[in-house]
Order: C-alpha cells, then sequence, then structure tokens
C-alpha cells in the first residue's frame, strides 16, 4: 500500500524507482566533469535501494517506509 511518503500529488506510487546505485556525484569530486559519480561502497548504501545482479552499478529503490515497490 502506497504511503504518503512514496506517493506524488495524485496519490500514485513512484516506487520502485529504477536507476544508479547511490553515489557521489560529480560537483563532490575535485576535478570531474558533468555526468561523472563514484558509487559508494556497498555497505554505506541506505536500506531501501536492491541492486541489480546483471547490471552492476544499477538497481531498484523502495519506500522503506510502506515496502512499496519491494522485491519479493
Amino acid at each position: 500500500m502506497t504511503c504518503p511518503k512514496c506517493a506524488d500529488t495524485d496519490g500514485s506510487s513512484f516506487m520502485p524507482s529504477y536507476g544508479p546505485a547511490p553515489h557521489t556525484c560529480f560537483w563532490q569530486i575535485p576535478g570531474a566533469t558533468l555526468g561523472e559519480s563514484v558509487p559508494l561502497p556497498q555497505e554505506d548504501w541506505p536500506p531501501g535501494f536492491d541492486p541489480d545482479p546483471e547490471c552492476p552499478g544499477l538497481g531498484t529503490y523502495w519506500c522503506v517506509h510502506c515496502g512499496e515497490g519491494r522485491p519479493a
């Protein structure tokens, strides 16, 4: 069930969300250019992210409050 933390303005859930693993953005890396990022170590990943075993560096984010989008 969607909760207020993972619902958009019309009440629909925006979870799950697929994208890059938690990372440091280019503006936090000295000398980096637009689009560069560095993945965080897996032990620093927050709950609510499951890595994609077929595509390293990508994965699924799900709501840690209600579980919406959490893989089975």
